[in-house]
């Protein structure tokens, strides 16, 4: 029973986190007007969002000083904070530092609570953890694109962001009543120190992980960053119907995760992440040619097909590379993420202004086959091959 009460509380902040950050581009159209800034200027309101996650392997270091129980309510205050401030945001220079606040704890939210899981949970169920907690994930993609579009058309943004900030409220009551975690003083070499993350850079092998990882974020970037615009410009669609537009493309995440999960091991991760990212590049350079919605749909939906079931087998295989510096090494792909969101949010508005949605296809359809170039050299790779037959095994 304590387990299932675990599994519910952490589904549902991962839901909650995951929720927030997914409607905010189905729903540019309507900030753009909400704030009276540029459709192509709405973007920058991430921003700080994107800045916040380059901080993020200190926000863990800290929550594994303080306990994970404590690390994971710290941060939904912050949360709620966030999306309280959101909700009552007059002006958008507040709602993007709103959006930062909200950051601080979404971004420590989605690094601990599968950390907090693996403390109670054995390690032969953890398997299963990991899988409900991307069950949540999912269903916030599919949910907050349709739910938020119609939330701020029927009624405004204050409803959508207070109503979150009211969920995750009852979020945290719930918190209050979860095991707490034994604190950890000596970290066991979890710490980031310089001499080692140098060392960890210098080598070719993680040099190639963190360029398919920073390659591989420009392709959701360049696709969904001004796809609301897109549609709003050339479709002359309403804000609920570019909610069902997302939600339909979006149902290629789970069918992906499913995909992934179920042949990854048969046929290997490294050929699953190939795949994968070979379809979301072919899918992303044919994409702004199209004029026909429901091909559309069927585009982006194979592109995240691809996109998260080669992701998930890339993360799996990338967790075993480096086993005596995990921590550190996962860090960094994570940090890559980050940069590639924060470049993306300062050129994008330019390259869009410039080139158009086409543009913006064509550069994450070019990220995307660097990344499956990258990944076939790593074929070659010697430890990446003994990594693969180890994780087989």
């Amino acid at each position: 029973m304590k387990y299932i009460f675990v599994f519910f509380v952490c589904s549902l902040l991962q839901f909650l986190v995951s929720f927030e950050s997914n409607f905010i581009n189905p729903i540019i159209p309507y900030l753009s007007t909400h704030f009276g800034i540029e459709k192509s200027s709405v973007i920058y309101l991430n921003f700080g969002f994107f800045f916040v996650g380059l901080f993020s392997p200190f926000f863990g270091m800290l929550t594994d000083k303080i306990g994970k129980k404590r690390g994971l309510f710290i941060a939904t205050v912050f949360y709620i904070v966030g999306t309280f401030m959101s909700g009552v945001s007059t002006h958008h220079y507040i709602f993007a530092v709103s959006r930062m606040i909200t950051a601080i704890g979404s971004l420590t939210i989605g690094a601990t609570i599968i950390a907090y899981i693996s403390d109670f949970i054995p390690f032969h169920q953890r398997g299963r953890a990991a899988g409900i907690l991307r069950i949540s994930f999912a269903i916030a993609v599919l949910l907050a694109p349709a739910s938020a579009s119609y939330i701020v058309e029927r009624f405004n943004l204050q409803t959508l962001y207070l109503g979150v900030s009211f969920a995750a409220v009852i979020a945290l009551l719930f918190l209050l009543k979860l095991p707490t975690d034994k604190v950890i003083s000596n970290s066991g070499g979890k710490n980031i120190n310089l001499p080692e993350l140098i060392q960890l850079l210098q080598d070719k092998t993680t040099q190639k992980f963190i360029l398919i990882s920073f390659m591989v974020m420009a392709a959701p970037l360049s696709l969904f960053g001004f796809f609301s615009i897109w549609l709003d410009q050339n479709f002359t669609l309403n804000q609920s119907q570019i909610g069902y537009i997302f939600t339909l493309a979006n149902s290629g995440t789970m069918i992906g995760v499913a995909a992934a999960t179920l042949v990854s091991d048969k046929i290997g991760k490294l050929l699953t992440a190939k795949i994968g990212f070979i379809l979301t590049a072919i899918t992303l350079f044919p994409l702004s040619y199209l004029n026909a919605i429901p091909l559309i749909i069927m585009i982006i939906f194979i592109n995240l097909v691809g996109l998260d079931g080669g992701f998930l087998a890339f993360q799996t295989l990338a967790s075993e590379i480096k086993p005596k510096q995990r921590t550190l090494f996962m860090t960094l792909i994570s940090f890559s993420h980050s940069l590639c969101s924060l470049i993306f949010v300062i050129i994008a508005p330019l390259l869009y202004n410039l080139g158009g949605y086409r543009l913006l296809n064509f550069i994450g359809g070019a990220a995307s086959v660097i990344a499956v170039l990258t990944l076939y050299s790593l074929s070659n790779n010697e430890l990446v091959v003994e990594k693969i037959q180890e994780v087989a095994t």
